[in-house]
């Protein structure tokens, strides 16, 4: 791009501003909402100059504290400083308001929903960990369905909700300190609309749990659950019934301080089908270990420092990152191809392309993306001014702050070609966005404010660069 491209204004129009207290249905007042505009133009877009303005569908003031999409919902939690915090929900393809309910005492947030049910956590401040609890709502009408104590939400797959059962915590304060190693682990499978037990595992002392996150979904969405115990039997579980539906021996031995099937990054075999590896460390070590999971062979191994963490960065790679950068280990052969220096995080990747977006050493956003070649570690792109921005959904967003105003334009980035796409533009020129979306729409908190714009693919065309 070159500093002679056009910027392209397409409108200041007023977004909607949603009322602080939506009134009863009865008296329920039309909501104006507006339209995003429909543009087949395309121009260069340069950060530090006027962002274009891009009609949001909705804007909400102060008080937001997360949003979560689901089922063509958007939740979102909300503290107006007037009374208890509030669940308010809306239509994400109009910002239409749809109900909002009062949460009672104690924290909440939302844990995740779909078209049918929406999962709330709650804990209690200084209380065991025994006493927080679980709450699920009727999506479309805002009606309480059902409550179980002690639990909290691992996950929601087609209908069923995967419970982390925390009764064995009962005596555990979380203001007294971590709790002690060897409790209980168990996971129970309750009905999502009616909150009865449909399946529970206990997994074996010295064993751990794993989920695989939905591809291209929000990060509540699980697609498969395994268990890895000591004596290095693998067992994947049908989330509906609890059932083993694959087991594998690895050639493993030992307590289990944590494994990777993998997650939406990951290589492209799910856990439940042929071929694929695991990555294994012992509880307490800094080794990991990579497996075959149709042979259960160890395949290779590396010793990590520290602070790293091992994960799938892109089909046929894994990476390791800590304090230290980042390293691509080829998984066939576990040889390091390429690192990088100084803190970084993996946003996304695809066509053999890894976004790597800039993390200060408080692990806030810092300016600073980059695409790089997987198979290589060379970048292919820089993008010296945009930030990464840390959120959910399977769109990679990235935002920078104009000079001299107090505005923040969110943009999506397409990982295989590098291009830019304008989201959205706010009035907000601090605190760093916490977005999520589906496939209608976008929405950010920033600074307590949100704001919800239509997908690019859904308003016929956007700015790019």
């Amino acid at each position: 791009m070159s500093s002679g491209d056009v910027v392209i204004d397409l409108g200041a129009a007023e977004p909607w501003r949603a009322p602080d207290a939506p009134p009863p249905a009865r008296r329920r007042w039309r909501v104006r909402w507006v339209a995003a505009v429909v543009l087949g133009l395309v121009a260069g877009l340069l950060p530090g100059a006027a962002a274009p303005g891009v009609p949001s569908l909705l804007h909400v003031e102060i008080g937001v504290q997360r949003v979560v999409m689901g089922g063509g919902r958007m939740f979102v939690t909300r503290y107006t400083g007037e009374g208890p915090h509030r669940l308010e929900t809306y239509d994400t393809g109009s910002g239409r308001w749809l109900w909002g309910a009062d949460f009672g005492d104690g924290q909440q947030q939302v844990a995740g929903g779909d078209a049918s049910v929406v999962l709330i956590d709650t804990a209690f401040a200084g209380r065991a960990l025994a006493f927080t609890q679980v709450q699920a709502r009727d999506a479309r009408t805002g009606a309480e369905l059902w409550q179980r104590a002690a639990a909290s939400v691992d996950g929601l797959a087609g209908g069923v909700v995967l419970l982390q059962d925390l009764t064995s915590f009962r005596q555990v304060d979380v203001d007294g300190g971590a709790p002690p190693t060897g409790l209980e682990n168990r996971i129970v499978a309750v009905d999502a609309r009616t909150g009865e037990q449909v399946w529970e595992l206990v997994a074996p002392r010295g064993s751990q749990i794993s989920f695989e996150r939905d591809a291209g979904k929000q990060a509540y969405a699980v697609r498969s659950m395994a268990v890895l115990d000591p004596g290095g039997a693998l067992r994947v579980h049908d989330l509906r019934t609890g059932a083993v539906v694959r087991t594998i021996q690895l050639a493993w031995s030992g307590n289990v301080g944590m494994f990777v099937l993998g997650d939406r990054r990951d290589l492209p075999q799910p856990a439940g089908a042929r071929g694929g590896q695991v990555a294994v460390s012992a509880s307490g070590g800094l080794r990991y270990q990579v497996y075959d999971l149709t042979s259960g062979r160890l395949v290779w191994q590396i010793d990590a420092e520290q602070s790293a963490w091992i994960f799938g960065c892109a089909p046929g790679w894994w990476c390791t990152g800590g304090n230290q950068g980042m390293t691509g280990y080829d998984a066939a052969t576990g040889a390091a191809v390429w690192r990088s220096e100084g803190g970084e995080a993996t946003l996304g990747a695809d066509g053999g392309r890894l976004v790597l977006g800039g993390v200060g050493a408080d692990g806030l956003a810092v300016p600073g993306v980059r695409i790089v070649d997987t198979g290589t570690g060379a970048t292919t792109r820089r993008l010296e001014r945009w930030r990464p921005v840390f959120g959910f959904g399977d769109r990679l967003t990235v935002f920078w702050r104009e000079e001299g105003r107090p505005a923040t334009v969110v943009e999506q980035l397409e990982a295989r070609t590098g291009r830019v796409t304008v989201l959205g533009r706010t009035e907000t020129g601090e605190g760093e966005p916490m977005c999520d979306n589906d496939a209608r729409s976008v929405a950010c908190v920033i600074a307590g404010d949100l704001t919800l714009w239509r997908a690019p693919q859904t308003r016929g065309g956007g700015v790019a660069s």
